[in-house]
């Protein structure tokens, strides 16, 4: 305690990085492994999360060291998050997951990436699909409820969005989302993506709705869509060489 005070008093910005290391869960040594505890619900104030991601930016500097200083900081926050997630507590590591995942994405063009600082992104999206798997496993008392599994979707729903901008997210988000939704959630989500498609005929419109329709099918196809699903949908999106394509791929040469 002594030896925190006199760290505390040389760098009084850690104190919330100190009241989040003495909330986490003590590590378990590999002689006593034991099943991960059940989700206990949320303990973590993410401001604590928060404080630290914004100092990450603030004191980085300028510079092309900068990136590599943030994700350094930023990955020592998310090794926070495996431990709350090997611990099984799930609430927990959701919050560190999302929130560095919030912010960082909310400064990402504050500096020159050049792939340190979405790695770490990326990491948190790992970190964010294994607390959705994790959910089928769990009783119905542990499991996340209603809000908190509309959060955990709209996070992913936004990594996927930055993957795809920018790169470093190279988790299956789409797969796991189509295996993982209950009904109303599934129309939640292809709500999002409707509202995502671009208006227009240029080549950045075509690629983005492209990625959007690759969403939708694999969304939807976990229930039922159907080769004429995909045509309808290519149709609206503007989308006419993959259209033509699937026609031929169909042996409709002639709609083709």
């Amino acid at each position: 305690l002594l030896l925190i005070e006199e760290l505390l008093k040389r760098q009084p910005e850690i104190e919330s990085l100190v009241e989040v290391l003495i909330e986490m869960p003590v590590p378990v040594s590999k002689q006593e492994e034991k099943p991960p505890r059940k989700s206990m619900g949320r303990t973590l104030d993410p401001s604590a999360i928060r404080n630290q991601v914004t100092s990450a930016f603030y004191h980085a500097g300028e510079g092309w060291r900068a990136a590599a200083g943030i994700a350094a900081e930023l990955s020592k926050l998310c090794e926070i998050g495996d431990t709350f997630a090997d611990a099984g507590e799930w609430a927990n590591a959701q919050v560190v997951y999302t929130t560095i995942a919030e912010e960082a994405i909310a400064s990402y063009e504050e500096v020159h990436d050049e792939g340190e600082i979405s790695w770490v992104i990326g990491e948190c999206a790992a970190g964010l699909v294994h607390c959705l798997e994790a959910q089928s496993g769990l009783s119905e008392e542990e499991k996340f409820g209603a809000l908190e599994r509309e959060e955990l979707l709209t996070t992913l729903f936004d990594l996927w969005k930055f993957g795809h901008d920018y790169g470093g997210v190279e988790m299956d988000i789409p797969g796991v989302i189509a295996e993982s939704v209950t009904e109303d959630e599934r129309k939640m989500v292809e709500s999002w993506l409707r509202q995502e498609m671009s208006p227009g005929q240029g080549f950045s419109s075509e690629w983005h709705n492209r990625q959007v329709i690759n969403f939708l099918t694999t969304l939807k196809a976990a229930v039922q869509f159907s080769d004429e699903d995909l045509l309808e949908e290519y149709r609206n999106a503007g989308l006419y060489k993959d259209l033509a394509e699937k026609l031929i791929q169909l042996h409709r040469e002639d709609e083709a």
